[in-house]
């Protein structure tokens, strides 16, 4: 199923497009006002939604409507529906699986690219959609619905050799667009010449430049945003969608008078830079020990601050008032078991909370 600004997907054929499904069923719903039918088919789990897409041209018409799309996700908001996606590269060929969290059964999701694209890595998630890059050749970047099977392959955006890249997948309600961050950081040199004591002498020097490149799926095209003014942690969380905002977190650095980290948020809605006021009250500064996540939870930002190296534990943070600085509220304390990151690079690894999306 698909809404308006996602018609340009491919949809997978699993039959030919002729009327198969019984005419009395149609004609019966043909009967009822469609705002009752929107109601009724906004209650079916997708999987039902997407077998009836195919029983004839009618029920297909119906499950593209955007109200239908609408309805749908913000049920699914309300139950138990959401399911976990696992992304797997152990031990040859890129793999996905889900588990539906009412069942706890595990899948296998076959994507329709999978010989195209055999190596793959997951950039974000949104409504059920995955952003997926080929890590193969880089600048080749699909969305995928993988209850539907629908995908698109974003029009190419070549990248300079050696950049460092930090990616962000959402969507915003007020625009209804889903948009593709990607900020690229490379290094540029050049030759400054010294004082006039030491004429005729240059010295090489180099600094670090950004560039921030948007790509939307209502107009399915590439823009420059211009440059983006805090260096982000490129092994921290992807970008984290909470309000209409991606958020990452800063490289270690000077932020209001005192060495930090930064939680840097973009707005989807008008392409704008903001800092989040991180938990001001953890041991010691905010980010002090590398591996510093963001999260959602219930909508809300989290944030995962590892304590001092040699503790095993992080502190867990929540922001229950988004804007508000005041509002971010200490969770709980985990404790983080010893040779976890060792074992998640030869197995599954969770990868997103999503629902059964469009």
């Amino acid at each position: 199923m698909e809404s308006r600004n996602q018609s340009q997907i491919k949809k997978t054929k699993y039959h030919n497009d002729k009327d198969e499904g019984d005419p009395s069923t149609a004609n019966s719903f043909a009967q009822l006002p469609h705002e009752i039918v929107i109601d009724i088919l906004s209650r079916l789990p997708i999987t039902s939604l997407i077998r009836l897409s195919f029983a004839c041209r009618s029920f297909n018409t119906l499950s593209q409507d955007p109200n239908l799309v609408n309805l749908h996700l913000s049920r699914l908001s309300m139950n138990e529906s959401s399911c976990l996606i696992f992304h797997s590269d152990y031990p040859i060929r890129n793999q996905l699986h889900v588990v539906q969290l009412s069942d706890e059964r595990l899948r296998r999701i076959d994507p329709p690219f999978a010989n195209s694209m055999p190596e793959f890595s997951i950039l974000g998630s949104c409504n059920g959609l995955l952003c997926l890059i080929n890590t193969l050749f880089r600048e080749s970047i699909s969305l995928y619905n993988p209850f539907t099977r629908a995908y698109l392959e974003l029009p190419k955006n070549y990248d300079l050799q050696d950049q460092v890249i930090v990616y962000g997948f959402g969507f915003h309600p007020v625009t209804n667009d889903y948009k593709v961050i990607k900020i690229a950081y490379h290094t540029v040199s050049f030759y400054r010449r010294m004082a006039r004591n030491f004429r005729g002498f240059k010295t090489h020097q180099t600094r670090q430049e950004s560039e921030v490149r948007v790509y939307s799926l209502s107009r399915n095209a590439w823009e420059n945003k211009g440059t983006m003014p805090y260096r982000l942690e490129k092994w921290s969380s992807p970008g984290i969608l909470v309000s209409g905002r991606l958020h990452w977190v800063s490289l270690w650095g000077k932020f209001n008078g005192c060495l930090s980290r930064a939680i840097v948020a973009y707005d989807l809605a008008d392409d704008s830079f903001h800092v989040i006021m991180n938990p001001g009250s953890v041991r010691g500064p905010f980010g002090r020990w590398a591996g510093c996540n963001l999260a959602a939870l219930d909508g809300r930002l989290c944030a995962a601050v590892p304590v001092p190296p040699g503790h095993g534990a992080l502190d867990i943070w929540i922001l229950k008032e988004y804007g508000v600085s005041e509002s971010w509220e200490g969770v709980q304390c985990g404790s983080v078991l010893s040779g976890v990151d060792d074992q998640s690079g030869a197995g599954e690894i969770t990868w997103c909370l999503a629902e059964y999306g469009w």
